[in-house]
Protein backbone atom coordinates (compact mmCIF):
# COMPACT_ATOMS: atom_id res chain seq x y z
CA UNK A 1 0.00 0.00 0.00
CA UNK A 2 1.62 3.44 -1.00
CA UNK A 3 1.69 6.17 1.86
CA UNK A 4 -1.47 8.17 0.36
CA UNK A 5 -3.50 5.23 0.27
CA UNK A 6 -2.56 4.86 4.14
CA UNK A 7 -2.88 7.81 4.45
CA UNK A 8 -6.42 7.94 3.19
CA UNK A 9 -7.15 4.67 5.04
CA UNK A 10 -6.08 6.43 8.37
CA UNK A 11 -8.04 9.32 8.10
CA UNK A 12 -11.77 7.59 6.64
CA UNK A 13 -10.62 5.27 10.12
CA UNK A 14 -10.86 8.50 12.23
CA UNK A 15 -13.65 9.70 10.56
CA UNK A 16 -15.18 6.52 10.96
CA UNK A 17 -14.94 6.50 15.00
CA UNK A 18 -16.32 10.15 15.16
CA UNK A 19 -19.26 9.46 13.17
CA UNK A 20 -19.44 6.42 15.60
CA UNK A 21 -19.13 8.33 18.59
CA UNK A 22 -21.44 11.33 17.83
CA UNK A 23 -24.96 11.83 19.37
CA UNK A 24 -28.17 13.17 18.45
CA UNK A 25 -29.81 15.99 20.66
CA UNK A 26 -33.12 16.60 20.33
CA UNK A 27 -34.39 20.50 20.97
CA UNK A 28 -38.14 20.77 21.11
CA UNK A 29 -40.27 23.69 20.21
CA UNK A 30 -42.48 24.40 22.88
CA UNK A 31 -45.27 26.72 22.60
CA UNK A 32 -43.18 29.64 23.08
CA UNK A 33 -39.51 28.51 24.01
CA UNK A 34 -36.67 25.61 23.70
CA UNK A 35 -36.40 22.21 25.64
CA UNK A 36 -34.09 22.71 26.65
CA UNK A 37 -32.96 26.14 26.35
CA UNK A 38 -29.30 25.15 26.50
CA UNK A 39 -28.35 21.72 25.03
CA UNK A 40 -24.77 20.79 25.78
CA UNK A 41 -22.93 18.54 23.19
CA UNK A 42 -19.37 17.21 21.97
CA UNK A 43 -18.01 18.65 18.23
CA UNK A 44 -19.61 16.17 15.85
CA UNK A 45 -22.84 15.96 17.25
CA UNK A 46 -26.07 17.04 15.69
CA UNK A 47 -28.56 18.82 17.08
CA UNK A 48 -32.07 18.14 15.97
CA UNK A 49 -35.39 20.46 15.92
CA UNK A 50 -38.69 18.63 16.28
CA UNK A 51 -41.96 19.63 16.86
CA UNK A 52 -41.60 22.75 14.91
CA UNK A 53 -45.03 23.79 13.38
CA UNK A 54 -45.44 27.66 13.59
CA UNK A 55 -41.49 27.37 14.13
CA UNK A 56 -38.14 28.04 12.38
CA UNK A 57 -34.69 27.96 13.59
CA UNK A 58 -31.73 30.40 13.03
CA UNK A 59 -28.18 30.89 14.03
CA UNK A 60 -27.40 34.12 15.46
CA UNK A 61 -24.60 34.44 12.69
CA UNK A 62 -22.56 37.05 15.18
CA UNK A 63 -23.26 34.59 18.27
CA UNK A 64 -21.45 31.30 16.74
CA UNK A 65 -17.39 30.57 17.32
CA UNK A 66 -15.56 31.88 14.35
CA UNK A 67 -15.06 29.68 11.24
CA UNK A 68 -18.40 27.95 12.28
CA UNK A 69 -21.85 27.51 9.34
CA UNK A 70 -24.59 29.84 10.14
CA UNK A 71 -28.13 27.99 10.19
CA UNK A 72 -31.64 28.50 9.14
CA UNK A 73 -34.57 26.18 8.69
CA UNK A 74 -37.33 26.84 6.72
CA UNK A 75 -40.92 27.74 9.14
CA UNK A 76 -42.30 24.28 10.40
CA UNK A 77 -39.04 22.10 9.17
CA UNK A 78 -39.78 19.49 11.65
CA UNK A 79 -36.05 17.24 11.73
CA UNK A 80 -34.33 20.35 10.66
CA UNK A 81 -30.37 19.25 11.97
CA UNK A 82 -27.34 20.71 11.98
CA UNK A 83 -23.99 19.48 12.77
CA UNK A 84 -21.41 21.15 14.95
CA UNK A 85 -17.82 20.38 14.73
CA UNK A 86 -16.41 23.62 16.39
CA UNK A 87 -16.62 24.15 20.02
CA UNK A 88 -18.16 26.91 21.42
CA UNK A 89 -21.45 28.44 21.94
CA UNK A 90 -24.31 29.05 19.45
CA UNK A 91 -26.60 31.39 20.13
CA UNK A 92 -30.47 30.72 18.40
CA UNK A 93 -33.46 31.50 17.54
CA UNK A 94 -37.31 31.21 16.22
CA UNK A 95 -37.89 33.94 14.41
CA UNK A 96 -41.53 34.30 14.79
CA UNK A 97 -41.38 33.90 18.48
CA UNK A 98 -37.93 35.53 19.93
CA UNK A 99 -39.79 38.79 21.42
CA UNK A 100 -41.59 36.20 23.57
CA UNK A 101 -37.97 34.83 24.82
CA UNK A 102 -37.91 31.75 22.42
CA UNK A 103 -34.00 31.96 22.17
CA UNK A 104 -31.59 28.82 22.36
CA UNK A 105 -28.11 27.89 23.48
CA UNK A 106 -25.93 25.02 22.16
CA UNK A 107 -22.22 24.95 23.93
CA UNK A 108 -19.83 22.37 21.79
CA UNK A 109 -17.44 21.05 24.37
CA UNK A 110 -16.56 20.40 27.69
CA UNK A 111 -14.95 23.92 28.90
CA UNK A 112 -16.05 27.43 28.84
CA UNK A 113 -16.83 28.47 25.71
CA UNK A 114 -14.12 30.28 23.84
CA UNK A 115 -16.44 33.10 22.28
CA UNK A 116 -18.74 33.58 25.62
CA UNK A 117 -17.14 37.17 25.95
CA UNK A 118 -17.82 37.93 22.01
CA UNK A 119 -21.48 36.58 22.21
CA UNK A 120 -22.04 38.56 25.54
CA UNK A 121 -20.41 41.64 23.89
CA UNK A 122 -22.92 41.35 21.08
CA UNK A 123 -25.77 41.23 22.78
CA UNK A 124 -25.69 44.92 22.88
CA UNK A 125 -26.04 44.94 18.58
CA UNK A 126 -29.43 42.79 18.69
CA UNK A 127 -32.02 44.73 17.17
CA UNK A 128 -35.02 42.98 17.78
CA UNK A 129 -35.85 41.58 21.56
CA UNK A 130 -32.34 41.94 23.02
CA UNK A 131 -33.42 41.36 25.86
CA UNK A 132 -34.69 38.25 25.80
CA UNK A 133 -31.64 37.01 24.46
CA UNK A 134 -29.73 38.87 27.08
CA UNK A 135 -32.08 36.64 29.07
CA UNK A 136 -30.92 33.36 27.33
CA UNK A 137 -26.93 34.69 27.91
CA UNK A 138 -27.60 34.77 31.78
CA UNK A 139 -29.41 31.38 31.54
CA UNK A 140 -26.01 29.42 29.46
CA UNK A 141 -24.21 30.85 32.03
CA UNK A 142 -25.41 30.08 35.09
CA UNK A 143 -25.76 26.17 33.56
CA UNK A 144 -22.23 26.59 32.38
CA UNK A 145 -21.39 27.30 36.46
CA UNK A 146 -23.34 24.43 37.79
CA UNK A 147 -21.50 22.08 35.46
CA UNK A 148 -18.33 23.92 36.31
CA UNK A 149 -17.17 25.13 32.86
CA UNK A 150 -17.36 28.89 33.64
Amino acid sequence: MHSTQKLCAVALFALAIQAASAEEHIVQAVIDHWQPQTTFAKPGDTIKFMNMTGHDTQSYDTMIPDGAKPWRSELGQTGFSVTLDKEGAYLFRCNPHVSMGMVGAVVVGDKSPPNLSKIEAEVANVKLAQNMVNRAVKKMKQELEQKGMK
